[in-house]
């Protein structure tokens, strides 16, 4: 296993949670509640975001484990007192889809700067082998995890299972019995994501991945997408 590329799947994932949790904070700022700021998590400092477990030793685990076919992990939850904002239901929205919107983002951000360098600068991401085999770059290699690593990341944090981000826009959504629903399934914590993970977590995450590489795809030149693919999953 290529140290290079755990270092460069590491440094994505941990940063692709920060500014996700970044974007919670800075929303929730605007909107009315310092919390976050006040507890500093308004910088790209890792020291304040990172979670021993969760930001390190899991996404380390994982990748060591699935011999680097799989990696996930997260940063500290920026804490939200809603009673800052003018509209505690509709604040609480905004923040939580501020998270999952910035992963997208930087998703799509990569995902451009990829395919534009395939086609402009195509040795910049990937290159020829003496047998004439396309082979992907440390470069590539770096975008393709951040278009990977954040389109997962957003669209798992999108599944309405509290207390991830996607239960908190739902429960704005939903009539008041859904609402005391959702705030009941969030007392038991993660179990219900780790059920979720356990039992059909592909189902959400399969799909998003087809999305995000079918679109590279399209983009690429085949010879840069078959190196992308060989080069991130071997």
């Amino acid at each position: 296993m290529d140290p290079a590329k755990i270092v460069i799947v590491l440094f994505v994932l941990v940063y692709s949670c920060i500014l996700h949790e970044i974007a919670h904070a800075w929303v929730s700022l605007k909107l009315g509640d310092p919390t976050g700021k006040k507890m500093g998590r308004i910088t790209l400092n890792p020291i304040p975001h990172i979670d021993p477990f969760m930001t390190i030793l899991l996404p380390a685990f994982l990748y060591i484990v699935s011999k680097g076919t799989y990696c996930f992990g997260g940063a500290k939850p920026v804490q939200i007192q809603t009673q800052n904002f003018r509209n505690p239901g509709r604040g609480m929205m905004f923040s939580a889809a501020a998270g999952p919107l910035t992963n997208f983002i930087l998703a799509a951000i990569g995902g451009v700067i990829l395919i534009l360098l395939s086609r402009a600068s195509p040795q910049v991401v990937f290159r020829y082998n003496s047998a004439g085999i396309a082979q992907l770059t440390y470069n590539g290699f770096l975008l393709g995890q951040i278009v990977l690593l954040n389109a997962l990341l957003g669209g798992f944090n999108l599944v309405p299972i509290p207390p991830l981000d996607g239960s908190r826009v739902l429960r704005y959504l939903l009539p008041y019995r859904g609402k005391l629903f959702m705030e009941r399934v969030e007392r038991f914590g993660l179990i219900p994501v780790m059920v979720f993970i356990a039992v059909g977590g592909s189902t959400v995450l399969t799909p998003v991945f087809l999305v995000a590489f079918g679109i590279l795809a399209l983009g690429m030149p085949h010879d840069g997408y078959r190196a992308l693919i060989d080069g991130m999953f071997s």
